[in-house]
């Protein structure tokens, strides 16, 4: 579990939070199939994809 403290960062009003949920580097070199250095990579790991991404509920206190 993280916690992060944005105090400091809002505004009075409206704010908006945004996330990103990047993937792990041995996924998305799998999805690189034009190129050469990726699949030699994706042949000699021989590994499957991990999951990941967010898992809630997010909270915001």
């Amino acid at each position: 579990e993280r916690v992060y403290d944005v105090t400091g960062l809002l505004s009075q009003g409206e704010n908006t939070i945004e996330v990103k949920v990047t993937t792990l580097m041995g996924n998305y070199i799998q999805t690189l199939k034009d190129s050469k250095v990726a699949q030699r990579f994706v042949l000699k790991r021989k590994q499957p994809y991990v999951s990941a991404g967010l898992i809630g509920p997010v909270k915001l206190y």
